[in-house]
Order: structure tokens, then sequence, then C-alpha cells
């Protein structure tokens, strides 16, 4: 890892040369074109899973665990629960992978994680494009290398988020809607597969595993600050980094310093039962549409238009950020919230046609949630220590969203297939959940300034 590391720095070099002699030597379009080509990025590789919805059409198209259904009907709970399986895995790896993840990121660099990423990204895809549902049975380890893949780029490219200074956190909030925005990618595919021209599951990983190559590409011309004209601002750590400066999260006895102070237990708390909820919602749309009563042909279409307003969000994401910014990450906590509580209620409205509003309040909902978590999180603990940090938080979210396949095995075996209790226990924990705005609000400070280099 270490001769990639020093391999890819001088090859940088010498192809960053060459990228400003075509992309100009002015910071700002350099800033620009970086910033564009990481989104870029960001939407084809960090959030694919997300997009489950519609590649979950795709399988059942291609009859995968078809075999397991014990008679030919509309509704196959084994197949259901095997499919779900795949999903429930491969979001968990996201927040699982997150602390080794973080830790290579803190100590190798932005360019070494996300080169690193681009690898597993490009084996997983090729391990989910050879599966099958006999005797190559490598959904999961495929799977989870894209889990892997997506979140090392993704993370690696965070870092990258300081070369845009004081409008840092507009940029992580952008980056952050980006990443939701990857779940049109598998909506693409199942509506050119169904529509245009039959495209095998097989033939779309392998056509996904060039943004693999494409990764790897960007980490050749990673950019530095100096060379990104990026002097007129230097950011100062959080009071909370600045306190630890001379200590990093590398023990276990300064790792308790950080991970039992009360904010930090209330925010893993906060994500992860927000992500576990969230993740059975994405997961479920289609099953959800027909415990409302939807039938099979408008419960598929509800899925579909839910696919279509998930990654729509992107549209509204400089709007998204110019808030957080405006307001600040800790103030926005409270429209975060409020958006949830509007969701989970809507939820509950046994109306089919409510449940597109459920849909665009989701959408935002999530978008709000991630992207201002993040910048929270960057404000007050600061980029020190991020990838543990972040790392930690992530990994319990993950633990949490394994639980997801005992909610569905619930509603299936005990509930009888009704949602109503599932969405009721979401409206009160997401509510109970706003305590931890709350308290931030009221003791919120400001954790760190920009100031002008003279």
């Amino acid at each position: 890892l270490l001769a990639i590391n020093s391999i890819l720095k001088a090859m940088g070099r010498n192809l960053l040369y060459y990228t400003q002699t075509i992309i100009y030597r002015d910071s700002t379009l350099k800033k620009i074109f970086f910033g564009f080509l990481l989104s870029v990025l960001v939407i084809f590789c960090a959030g694919l899973i997300f997009g489950w919805t519609s590649l979950l059409l795709v399988m059942k198209r291609e009859h995968i665990y078809k075999h397991l259904c014990i008679q030919d009907s509309v509704e196959c709970i084994e197949q259901e629960l095997s499919l779900n399986l795949i999903y429930t895995i491969g979001v968990s790896t996201i927040g699982l992978c997150c602390l080794p993840v973080g830790i290579f990121l803190d100590r190798f660099g932005g360019r070494s994680t996300c080169a690193l990423g681009s690898v597993f990204f490009f084996i997983g895809s090729y391990l989910f494009a050879y599966s099958n549902d006999t005797n190559m049975q490598l959904f999961i380890p495929g799977i989870c290398l894209l889990a892997i893949g997506g979140t090392s780029m993704f993370l690696g490219l965070i870092t990258t988020s300081e070369l845009f200074g004081e409008n840092q956190g507009l940029i992580i909030s952008i980056w952050n809607i980006s990443f939701d925005t990857s779940s049109v990618v598998f909506y693409l595919y199942d509506m050119t597969d169904k529509y245009l021209i039959p495209l095998p599951i097989r033939s779309f990983f392998q056509y996904l595993s060039l943004v693999g190559g494409v990764g790897l590409v960007t980490c050749l011309i990673w950019p530095r600050k100096s060379e990104l004209g990026d002097d007129s601002y230097e950011m100062e750590d959080s009071k909370e980094a600045q306190n630890d400066a001379l200590e990093p999260v590398v023990g276990l006895k300064n790792l308790k310093n950080w991970v039992f102070k009360w904010d930090y237990i209330l925010s893993y708390f906060y994500f992860s039962l927000s992500g576990l909820w969230m993740a059975v919602y994405m997961g479920n749309v289609e099953k959800q549409m027909l415990d409302l009563g939807a039938t099979p042909e408008k419960a598929i279409f509800m899925a579909e238009m839910y696919s279509i307003i998930l990654p729509a969000t992107i549209l509204v994401s400089p709007l998204i950020g110019w808030l957080v910014k405006k307001l600040g990450p800790t103030k926005f906590f409270l429209v975060v919230q409020a958006f949830g509580v509007l969701c989970s209620v809507s939820k509950l409205v046994p109306v089919l046609d409510v449940q597109y509003l459920t849909f665009g309040l989701f959408s935002c909902y999530r978008s709000m949630f991630y992207g201002n978590f993040m910048s929270w999180f960057v404000e007050y603990y600061g980029m020190k220590n991020f990838g543990t940090l972040y790392g930690i938080i992530t990994t319990i979210n993950g633990i949490f969203v394994l639980s997801q396949y005992v909610i569905l095995e619930l509603v299936y075996v005990y509930l009888d297939g009704s949602w109503f209790w599932i969405d009721f226990a979401q409206l009160v924990c997401i509510t109970s959940l706003s305590i931890f705005p709350i308290l931030l609000v009221y003791k919120s400070k400001k954790k760190y300034q920009y100031h002008q280099i003279d």
C-alpha cells in the first residue's frame, strides 16, 4: 500500500501538470472542474445500493431465487427473504466498513483511500456480474465489495472539501446529496432493460466496473491546496479537535476521551436509529404499497416512481447546501427532524395517492439528514480524526441495520404482512430522536472559524 501510495503521488504530479495546461491556471476554474468531476464520481459509485428497489425489479424479472418458491404465486416469501438478505448485508457493510476505511483514511490520506476503493468497486462489479442463484452465489460478496469500494471512494473524496475554503459545508452537503443520487443508476438500468433493450445483469455490471477505472484516473490527478490556489483561507479545527491536537485518536485511552462524550454518544444513537428506519423503508417500498392495497402492477409502478423521486433531490441540492451554510448545521437539524416526523406521519395514512407525498418527503429528509450530519460532524470535530470518529458511528449504524432482516421476518411471520405497527414504531422513534438536535441548539457554540491570512 505504501508503494502504491508513492507511485500515485509521483504519477499524480506529472499528470496534474498536463491537466493544468488544459484546465487553465485559474484556481476558480480548477475548483469547478474538480468539484464537478468528484460529484459525478460520487453519483456513479457511492450510494448505488440505495437504488435497490429498481435492481430488485430486474432480479425478479430474471427469476433469481424463483426456484425457492414452493408454488408459482404472485408473492413468494422465500424469494423475498433471500433477495432482501443481499440488500440488508450490503447496506450493513456500508456502515461496518467505515471504521477500518476511516482508520486507513487517517493513516494514508484521501488519494490512497479512493484508489483502494476503486479496486474493490471493480472486483465487486465482476463478482456480481458472474453470480447466479445455483452454483455461483456471489451476490453477497459482490455487493459487499461494491459497498466497501463506494464508501472508500466517497470518504476519500470528502477530504478534498477542504480545498473549497469557506464553502466546505456547502460542498459536503452537495456531495452527500449526490450520494443519494447514485440510486438513479439502477433505475436507469431498470428502465433500459424494461423498455429499450434487454440488458442482462451480467452485462450491466461489466459496464459498471468501468467506474472503478475512472476512480483510479481521478486519483492520478488528485489536487492539492496549493495547486487550486486555496491560500486565502485557513480552517481551524473545532475546539474539541484543537484540545486534542497533540493526541490523535490512536490509542484506547484517548479514544475513550472522544467516544464517551455525551454529544458523541447521542450522535451515534441518533445516526444509527435514523439510518435503520430509512434502510427499512428503502428496501421494502413495493411490499409496503401492496400492504396499502395496491395491485402488483400498481405497486411496481409506485416503486418505479419512488426510484425517480429519490435521486431528483439533486435538483435542490444547492438550496439545501445554502440553507445549511446560512442556518448552520446545528440549527438545520431542527428542519431535518421536521421532515422526518412529517414523513413518518404520511406513511401511516392508508391512501395510496398520499404515498407520492411520502416519497417526496422521505427523499428530502434523507438528503438533508446525511448532508447536514456530515457537515455538522466536520464542523464539530474537525478533519484531523474524521476517518476514525465518523467510522465508529457508521459502524454502529451498520450493526443496527442488520436488524432490518429481523423486522422483515417479523412483518411476514407475526404481523401477517402488515406494516402499520412498524410504521407507528418509526414515528415514535423519529419523534423521540428530536431530543438530540434540541440539546445541540441549546448548547450550541461556534466550533470553528475562518480567518484571512495577511
